[in-house]
Parts: structure tokens; C-alpha cells; sequence
């Protein structure tokens, strides 16, 4: 593995584990009760949490992190470039109606996943 190959595993690596610190951060916020009405509050939808999940999704089936639910590292290659492919559809049909941090941050995701899902699939 090149230098720059090292590089990219790393970033992505890292950036995995960032989007999974930050969605069990949500989760965390969702599942605690509101102080003034006793329910259970969940986090704002909004379009980068939502690719923030199939992405956390396709790497859980890439095997590159463990099941939230099982505690452990599965992998379905097949699954996994089908949430990629739906994926890939929303950034198509997307185009031109994105902020420019939503379009970077979608952009960059779709690398990684992609670099991912190469690597995974050898």
C-alpha cells in the first residue's frame, strides 16, 4: 500500500469514527427524557443526518464498524453497494439543491464509501 493509500485509509477510518461518535451523540440526546414534558426527544431531521445514516449503515455491512445491535463486525458486501447505490441516486437527484456544505460533505462521503467499498470487496 502506497503512502497515499495509507493516508486515505486513515482519513476515512477516522471520519467513520467521527459520523459514529456523532450519530450515537444523537442517539444518546434522543433517548434521554425532556425535562418539561417527560418525553423522549429525538434529533432534528435534516438531509446530512439522514446520508450521515446509510453511510453509518453501509460501512456496519462494509464490516468496517460492529452492529450497534449484535456488537459485532458483520459483512454483506451485496447490501452494502445497494445502500451505496441508493446513495449514489440521491446525489444525482439532488443536484443543485444542496448548500455548498451539504454538496461537500455528500461529495467526500461518496469517496470515502467508495474507497471503502473497493477495499472491502477484495
Amino acid at each position: 500500500m502506497t503512502e497515499e493509500e495509507k493516508k486515505i485509509d486513515e482519513d476515512w477510518k477516522k471520519q467513520i469514527q467521527q459520523e459514529k461518535e456523532k450519530i450515537d451523540e444523537e442517539l444518546k440526546a434522543s433517548s434521554s427524557d425532556s425535562p418539561s414534558t417527560g418525553k423522549k426527544q429525538i434529533p432534528q431531521a435534516n438531509f446530512t443526518l439522514f446520508i450521515s445514516g446509510l453511510a453509518t449503515q453501509s460501512y456496519i455491512l462494509l464490516g468496517l464498524i460492529e452492529n450497534p445491535l449484535t456488537k459485532q463486525k458483520e459483512k454483506d458486501i451485496n447490501q452494502a453497494k445497494y445502500l451505496i447505490d441508493i446513495l449514489n441516486i440521491l446525489e444525482e437527484k439532488t443536484k443543485g439543491n444542496l448548500t455548498k456544505d451539504e454538496q461537500n460533505y455528500f461529495k467526500s462521503l461518496m469517496y470515502d464509501l467508495r474507497m471503502a467499498f473497493v477495499e472491502c470487496s477484495k
